[in-house]
């Protein structure tokens, strides 16, 4: 089954290379301030989720907090829907500002990323020149994308990658490196995991969410058309049948003594014609 095996921090907020299983029941403990949520933060990103919305507003941007050195990337490796073992670097773009990602047609393997040794110490390859390090060790690999192009291959979004605009490699990519086969999607599923994750799925928080969904697919809300006059003439009928509901004791009474009134005529009418 297609899942997200395992998330690998190198030379990021935490030294060294750290990880954490994502296909099994993990247990992130410690003290305030040691890292648990902000490790747990990065999940979404892996569906799709643009890396600067899982940042707090009073902390510093998502490169500057989890990609603080050159050598700084995080990997997710998963099983794509081939059943093939995969991997995507995380990083920052040589502008030191922009996201970038690169797919990898392999698991993740710490000894690809560690460019030399020094006792416990390690020095890292460059994610920028990764690229070149994989191609002298013949392993295939994705050119660099940008955060919209990464979502619209892990997702098979056929909306973005058959667009007229974008090169076939998206539409290749996406054969090879997608969680879904190449008739299925899982289009915004990002989204729907960011509300959730983020603690923000309510019913509000979820209507908008669909609300946003359907205005980026094109989808228009019905217009219903009404003629005033009818809209008027309903108010009104509206404020009579009210002021009769008010009025419902009254006209039951009058009704009851109407019933009486017929009796006692009914009666007189009788007592007259025995008279006679």
């Amino acid at each position: 089954m297609a899942a997200l095996n395992r998330v690998i921090l190198i030379d990021s907020y935490l030294p060294g290379i750290f990880e954490i299983k994502a296909n099994d029941h993990t247990n992130l403990s410690g003290t305030n301030a040691s890292g648990k949520s902000s490790t747990q933060r990065l999940f979404p990103i892996f569906l799709g989720v643009n890396p600067s919305k899982i940042v707090p507003k009073s902390r510093y941007s998502f490169e500057k907090f989890y990609l603080p050195n050159l050598s700084s990337c995080i990997i997710f490796e998963y099983t794509c829907h081939d059943q093939s073992a995969k991997h995507v670097i995380l990083s920052c773009g040589t502008d030191g500002k922009s996201i970038c990602y690169r797919f990898v047609d392999k698991a993740f393997d710490p000894e690809d990323f560690i460019k030399s040794k020094k006792g416990n110490l390690c020095e890292f390859h460059n994610p920028n020149e990764i690229g070149r390090h994989f191609k002298i060790k013949n392993i295939d690999c994705s050119s660099v994308l940008n955060t919209s192009e990464y979502r619209a291959i892990i997702q098979n979004d056929k909306h973005v990658i058959n667009k007229p605009n974008h090169h076939k490699k998206l539409r290749n990519y996406a054969r090879k490196y997608s969680l879904c086969s190449q008739h299925h999607s899982i289009r915004h599923i990002e989204k729907l995991v960011g509300a959730v994750h983020s603690k923000k799925g309510k019913i509000k928080s979820i209507k908008i969410m669909l609300g946003s969904i359907l205005e980026e697919d094109g989808i228009k809300a019905p217009t219903i058309k009404l003629n005033p006059k009818n809209i008027e003439r309903w108010a009104k009928t509206s404020v009579n049948i009210k002021t009769l509901s008010n009025k419902e004791r009254d006209v039951n009474e009058l009704l009851q003594l109407n019933n009486e009134l017929s009796s006692l005529e009914d009666n007189l009418s009788q007592n007259k014609i025995n008279l006679n």
